[in-house]
């Protein structure tokens, strides 16, 4: 039988070169997840940092500034590479859980996304409980099919993410209704961040109201 991978042993070649300053470097990434997460729609550049093809530097940093040992994480099939496990316990001391219905933070690929009912749920007293989805996209921009009012937007932001679809949007406005309670949601793609937190209010533009502009490709 094979060790827990939350005990196995630590293959040193393959982890990234995290911050080189950690205090200064994951202040500045927070004040910048901070900013996603106050102004929703909004798209946050970090710094960049060279990792693997399937993780993005942005979902790379925001581990190295969220996460520590104190924090359970379940990271999704797409995503769960032992080079990624072994990124996360190294530099983050993560408990890696079997389920999503245990993690604080999860991690995956848009395309994984089905539902909500697979994570772990906080109650009204402790809505703090409810894990961040921190989710891998194709693409973000800030100007799309995707519409998003509600706390942090003035009048309405449009936005586009490259891939989501219409079940997406219904999750996401499922998880509105429930406020105070809800998940609150990271998509990254390259090193660029964009936030939606339990209080924005989604809706699906129309063909004829969408801009031009596509979410990019990651870099």
């Amino acid at each position: 039988m094979q060790a827990p991978m939350n005990h196995s042993s630590i293959q040193t070649e393959r982890l990234w070169n995290g911050f080189q300053n950690e205090v200064i470097e994951s202040q500045r990434c927070f004040k910048k997840a901070m900013k996603a997460m106050s102004e929703p729609g909004y798209l946050v550049t970090l710094a960049p940092l060279k990792t693997s093809v399937n993780i993005s530097s942005a979902t790379f940093s925001l581990a190295l500034t969220l996460v520590d040992q104190d924090i359970s994480v379940w990271v999704s099939p797409q995503l769960s590479s032992p080079t990624f496990i072994d990124n996360l316990r190294f530099y983050c001391g993560s408990r890696l859980t079997a389920s999503p219905l245990e993690a604080d933070f999860v991690f995956m690929q848009l395309s994984e996304w089905q539902q909500l009912d697979s994570f772990k749920r906080g109650t009204e007293e402790y809505p703090d409980r409810f894990p961040t989805l921190i989710i891998e996209t194709d693409g973000l921009a800030e100007q799309g099919g995707i519409r998003l009012s509600g706390p942090g937007i003035n009048g309405s932001r449009s936005v586009d993410i490259a891939g989501i679809q219409q079940q997406h949007i219904e999750l996401l406005q499922r998880n509105q209704q429930h406020f105070p309670m809800g998940y609150d949601f990271m998509f990254t793609c390259g090193n660029q961040l964009m936030a939606l937190p339990r209080t924005t209010q989604v809706s699906q533009l129309d063909v004829k109201d969408v801009s031009n502009e596509e979410a990019s490709p990651c870099m």
